[in-house]
């Protein structure tokens, strides 16, 4: 790997960008086995910039010409222009020297471009005539626009004078319309009135109606307590009915057997008499 250095002045009225880089600008140049690198130093050894384009716009700013042979002679063009130099070499080297070449070029260029501006020139003006042609109706119509605006104006002092003429006319009917309003107001008094009376009504109805309400509580909870002594007797009469119906069904439990005692009751008197006759009859027999 290698590393060149330059440094070159920045000082005077041509200086690049002195409030950056000082008066001086550093350009390092890294060479490695498989890439380079550039690096740009201000005055006190900053770091500035990394691009190959800021050497460009400093080189280009600073007027530098590093393809110029007078600045920088690499040494096969030297050896070439010693060795093999003819009279058109020499003339190709002394193009590039005093940039008669860069010259020829640019002038090349500034041809092209003054035939381009040319081209377009005329187009322009061509496009200048067409608009021309295109302003006449333009131009009537605008007159037309400026009569319209006349008769605008006279439009608008004609509404002033009917406006002035209507206003004796509007200020009778505001009279009219505040007469109306005064006696809407009156009515309105009067309307206030009674419903400040129908307020005081509906105050003392609300009243009432809340006395009814508590009153109505009142009979409800008395309800309620009759509806709870109803559902107490009402169970102790289903509690008698129950005992009732058990009573009964006994009832006729016993009365069966009460009949059955008295069958065999009447069973057993006659065969007590049917005895007490067979015995008599023996005993009349002996």
């Amino acid at each position: 790997s290698a590393q060149l250095t330059i440094t070159l002045a920045n000082e005077g009225q041509e200086a690049y960008k002195p409030e950056i880089y000082g008066n001086e600008i550093q350009i390092i140049r890294k060479i490695g086995s498989r890439q380079s690198s550039y690096v740009i130093l201000d005055a006190n050894h900053r770091i500035i910039s990394k691009r190959k384009e800021t050497i460009d716009e400093i080189i280009q700013a600073l007027s530098i010409s590093p393809e110029n042979p007078l600045c920088i002679l690499h040494q096969d063009i030297a050896k070439t222009f010693l060795i093999n130099s003819d009279s058109n070499k020499k003339y190709q080297f002394y193009m590039k020297v005093s940039q008669l070449d860069q010259m020829k070029q640019a002038y090349e260029q500034s041809i092209c471009t003054v035939q381009l501006l040319t081209q377009r020139v005329n187009t322009m003006k061509e496009k200048h005539i067409d608009m021309l042609i295109e302003l006449e109706p333009l131009e009537q119509e605008v007159k037309k626009i400026e009569l319209r605006r006349d008769y605008e104006d006279e439009r608008r002092i004609l509404e002033k004078e009917l406006t002035l003429a209507r206003a004796d006319q509007i200020q009778e009917e505001i009279n009219e319309l505040q007469n109306e309003l005064d006696e809407i107001e009156t009515d309105k008094y009067e309307i206030d009135k009674q419903t400040t009376e129908y307020n005081i009504e509906f105050v003392n109805m609300e009243q009432q109606l809340n006395d009814y309400l508590i009153e109505k509580n009142d009979l409800e909870k008395d309800t309620n307590s009759l509806r709870e002594l109803i559902m107490h007797f009402s169970k102790q009469k289903n509690d008698i009915q129950h005992k009732i119906r058990s009573y009964i069904q006994d009832c006729d439990v016993y009365k069966n057997i009460l009949t059955e005692v008295e069958l065999k009751q009447i069973y057993l008197q006659q065969q007590t008499v049917s005895l007490f006759i067979e015995n008599t009859i023996r005993n009349n027999k002996i």
